[in-house]
């Protein structure tokens, strides 16, 4: 018998809740921006905080992390 979404870690979500979110998902789908990153430092955090936890603080990894974002 396979496990239930409860034992795989899925949360259920009630019938508006899960409607809601749905046209939420489907809303940023039509509008990319609205994913868009708020500011530089949005931006630079994680990709700082990725050098940090690289083996030898490799920074190659924040520059990919910044390319990515520019590139999307």
């Amino acid at each position: 018998m396979s496990p239930s979404a409860e034992d795989r870690g899925c949360q259920l979500l009630p019938p508006r809740q899960w409607q809601r979110e749905s046209k939420h998902a489907e809303d940023e789908l039509d509008d990319p921006r609205a994913l868009a990153l708020l500011d530089w430092g949005t931006l630079d955090r994680p990709a700082t905080s990725l050098v940090l936890r690289s083996h030898g603080h490799y920074g190659g990894w924040g520059d990919i992390v910044r390319f990515a974002a520019y590139g999307a």
